[in-house]
């Protein structure tokens, strides 16, 4: 069996804070207790908190991933390979004390888990057969309530987890050499990206998302090849290291779990040697600007007829700062398939303190949209940075006149900048499928930051080409192409673009 390989464009990996911009003698925590550290001593990164006992373990034994649930500290440990059974401790933040010890519902070893309001997501690594790469979710009796099997190949293993709204970030190692991969995965396990991370970013233990870090710079990780902790950046296909600092584990143990408890970075040892688990300044400073948006629509509800249209809007943005803010607001579009098409508008604003800016607007929506729902959506704060506050309403639209459709999203009316202008995307994109599964008929849409060749092209699972929706030049913008699986029997398919010199493959389900 012939199997199509996913190739994402672009992946390289940057280093921006190098150990080699600083001096060596001075690599420690501004506290002076943390030991080896590269950073920029700001923000009391790295700083120790406090410190609260931690669980002993018995010979042969390992504590491993945590996170914070239920205003509990969650801490898996791997029991002697004889026993095979791993457990769970459920600790006292504020004192260590061991609040219960609940055996896990499977058999093999974990390595990290985290916490989603309502089960624990838990990382297997290793089964009695080998590496056996699943996730299992477990709520905090230790009731097991699924599995998700994933397949990294023969090379890699999971082995950082950390759950990010409807996605899971996955580190993974590679079991003989120091070479790294992160996953982006949907929550049934299907490899939305995947990212090469070599050498620098080091060995993949514990993961957590730090929700006072900008969006695309709030995965903290630990490497204990390097005993060092750092917060990854992941955007427009690379990732780079925003910080990193020593973590306070002595050399003769193993840096292992970290999360994230809302305010604080939660982090232990493998072995416990020092006895302690250790809460950790994140070096984030908390707190946004007080700067909101109102998007109201005129004349709801909305609905775009097939041959395309526009509706008009109002925009509040009000800065409640008793001093002046820069900042950006922008306006993006949520398609019916769920892919996001814009910026369609981004202002760069300085709002006097108290001073609001109100302006009516006219979107256009192009006879080549598709049909379904949609949610127009405005954001303030720091474009590709972080989200301040953000406001949405919802329009639909009837039908469409074309297959594939073209970009021009038009916004109209801001006072000091009267000429229309369409958004450019910045990066390519290809969705997934909507809807999936799907009988007979589905929309794939594509994005193209410039003008390009493009072949979009649907293959069996045997690596046969079954059709080709798109083949030939097309504009920069959001594009919609429809694929019928009327003459098609039901299984998965899969569909590949290839734009200039980007290349992406995703999967769709034909259910009849």
């Amino acid at each position: 069996m012939r199997y199509l390989i996913v190739i994402i464009a672009s992946m390289t990996f940057v280093l921006i804070n190098s150990a080699q911009a600083f001096d060596y003698s001075n690599n420690v925590s501004p506290s002076a207790v943390c030991g080896w550290s590269v950073h920029e001593f700001t923000d009391e990164l790295g700083d120790i908190i406090r410190t609260i006992p931690s669980p002993a373990v018995s010979q042969g034994d390992a504590l491993v991933g945590c996170c914070y649930a239920d205003d509990m500290l969650i801490l898996l440990e791997n029991q002697d390979p004889a026993v095979f059974t791993p457990k769970m401790y459920k600790i006292d933040p504020d004192n260590g004390t061991i609040l219960g010890e609940v055996n896990l519902p499977f058999q093999g070893f974990v390595m990290d888990c985290d916490w989603d309001g309502s089960q624990l997501w838990i990382m297997k690594w290793y089964g009695a057969t080998g590496y056996e790469n699943s996730i299992y979710k477990v709520d905090l009796e230790g009731n097991l309530l699924g599995e998700i099997p994933l397949n990294f190949g023969s090379y890699y293993t999971g082995r950082g987890l950390t759950v990010e709204n409807d996605h899971i970030w996955v580190g993974a190692n590679a079991n003989y050499a120091n070479e790294t991969k992160l996953y982006k995965l949907d929550l049934t396990g299907a490899v939305l990206e995947t990212y090469d991370t070599p050498g620098v970013v080091g060995w993949f233990m514990g993961m957590t998302v730090d929700s006072q870090a900008p969006m695309g710079s709030n995965i903290f990780m630990v490497d204990n090849i390097g005993q060092t902790i750092k917060r990854l950046s992941v955007a427009g296909g690379t990732v780079s290291i925003v910080e990193q600092f020593g973590s306070p584990v002595v050399s003769t143990d193993y840096a292992e779990g970290i999360c994230f408890d809302g305010e604080y970075l939660w982090h232990n040892a493998a072995l416990g040697q020092q006895n302690v688990i250790w809460l950790l300044d994140d070096g984030i400073e908390g707190g946004a600007p007080d700067v909101s948006i109102m998007l109201t629509p005129i004349n709801p509800p909305i609905i775009i007829p097939a041959a395309g249209g526009s509706f008009n809007y109002t925009v509040n943005i009000t800065n409640n700062e008793s001093s002046a803010v820069n900042f950006n607001a922008w306006i993006d579009i949520t398609l019916p398939n769920g892919s996001t098409y814009g910026p369609v508008i981004n202002r760069n604003l300085t709002v006097n303190p108290g001073y609001s800016i109100n302006r009516q607007l006219t979107q256009n929506v192009p006879p080549g949209a598709p049909a379904g729902e949609y949610s127009y959506n405005g954001y303030v704060g720091i474009y590709l940075g972080e989200v301040w506050d953000s406001s949405n309403f919802a329009f639909s639209k009837s039908g469409t006149d074309y297959r594939v459709g073209g970009s021009d999203w038009i916004v109209s009316g801001w006072d000091d900048e009267p000429n229309a202008f369409a958004a450019v995307p910045e990066e390519f994109n290809l969705s997934q499928n909507y809807p999936n599964p799907f009988n007979p008929e589905t929309s794939i849409s594509i994005t193209l930051p410039q003008n390009c060749e493009v072949r979009l092209t649907v293959y069996n699972l045997l690596g046969e080409e079954i059709a080709a929706l798109v083949d030939g030049y097309l504009d920069a913008g959001v594009h919609e192409v429809i694929f019928s699986g009327e003459d098609l029997t039901s299984g998965i398919y899969i569909y590949s673009l290839k734009a200039g010199d980007y290349r992406i493959s995703k999967k769709m389900a034909l259910i009849k």
